[in-house]
C-alpha cells in the first residue's frame, strides 16, 4: 500500500509482478509454495528443511526482494519463520500465528529482517 501510495497504481503493479518472479524463482530452486494472506501479506510454505535450513531460504528471500528495482525503487521485507519439525501439523492456524507474531517481532527490531518465534503448539 505505502508503494502504491508513494509510486502509483501503475508502478506497485509492476512491482507486484516483479516480485512473482522472485517467489516463482524460490518455488523453482526450493520446496516452498508462496500465497498471498492479506493486503501486502505473503505466506511461504517450505517442506524437508531444518530449523537453519529455513532461517536462511528466508535470510536469501529477504535479500533477493531488497534487490529487487523498479524503476529505480526498491522496498524492504519483514519475515517471520515458524519452524514445525518432522511433526504432521494439527493446526495451521497455530503455525500461521507463529509466523505471524515473528513478523511482528522482525517489525519492532527494526525493519528488513528476518525472526523466528520459538515453537508453540502445532
Amino acid at each position: 500500500k505505502d508503494f502504491n501510495d508513494t509510486y502509483g497504481h501503475a508502478a506497485g503493479d509492476k512491482y507486484l509482478s516483479r516480485l512473482g518472479e522472485v517467489f516463482a524463482k524460490f518455488s523453482q530452486n526450493f520446496r516452498m509454495h508462496f500465497y498471498r494472506y492479506g493486503g501486502e501479506e505473503f505466506v511461504a510454505i517450505a517442506y524437508g528443511y531444518g530449523e537453519k535450513e529455513l532461517f536462511s531460504i528466508a535470510e536469501s528471500l529477504r535479500i533477493a526482494v531488497q534487490g529487487t528495482d523498479i524503476d529505480g525503487h526498491s522496498t524492504t521485507v519483514s519475515i517471520g519463520v515458524a519452524y514445525c519439525g518432522e511433526e504432521q501439523i494439527k493446526n495451521y492456524e497455530n503455525v500461521i500465528d507463529q509466523a505471524d507474531k515473528a513478523v511482528y517481532a522482525a517489525k519492532r527490531s527494526g525493519r528488513n529482517k528476518v525472526c523466528a518465534e520459538p515453537n508453540t503448539d502445532k
